[in-house]
């Protein structure tokens, strides 16, 4: 008599890389999460260094991801393309978690900051051009208002992280891959 069962090792092989790089993705995006909270509960989310290492998060979160698939679900072979996607793919989900965290901080938890941010833009400008009419002042202030919205900082920080992810995902591809090279 035929088993009929599938073996589970099987089931385990045919994970899909999207599925692990949601799962590497939600981890990575949740320790982001936990790392711009502590830097803010420290005053120092404004430090451009400490915020800008938080992609070392991302980067051992896309390594670690794509290694892992390859080597439990790839028979330990992953091509340049799968290897781009799964990184790709961990660096997305990170960052839909990111975009919904910093909508929610600054839609909801500290809604002052939008309004330093303007102020810190005006002070700026005036910098920049002390000579400035009250006209000029109030058509860039109108920009930045625009985009300082907790919406707008959403999509500008998600095209800025997918971007980054992309060029991230292309080099770490290159560690990751393990081109299959059997002589048949």
């Amino acid at each position: 008599m035929e088993n009929n069962n599938l073996d589970t090792t099987e089931i385990e092989k045919s994970k899909s890389v999207t599925m692990n790089a949601m799962n590497y993705g939600i981890i990575v995006g949740f320790i982001m999460i936990v790392y711009s909270v502590i830097l803010y509960s420290f005053n120092m989310s404004e430090n451009k260094i400490l915020s800008f290492s938080s992609y070392i998060f991302l980067i051992i979160g896309m390594y670690y991801g794509s290694n892992k698939f390859r080597t439990l679900y790839s028979d330990g072979f992953l091509s340049f393309s799968k290897s781009f996607k799964s990184n790709f793919l961990i660096g997305l989900f990170a960052s839909l978690l990111m975009v919904f965290w910093t909508f929610i901080f600054f839609q909801f938890i500290d809604t002052e900051m939008v309004t330093k941010i303007i102020e810190k833009a005006q002070e700026g400008m005036l910098e920049r051009n002390p000579n400035m009419s009250e006209d000029e002042m109030n058509m860039g202030l109108k920009y930045v208002k625009m985009f300082t919205s907790p919406l707008m900082m959403s999509i500008m920080g998600l095209i800025y992280n997918l971007f980054f992810s992309v060029i991230l995902s292309l080099i770490i591809a290159i560690f990751v891959k393990k081109e299959e090279t059997s002589i048949i």
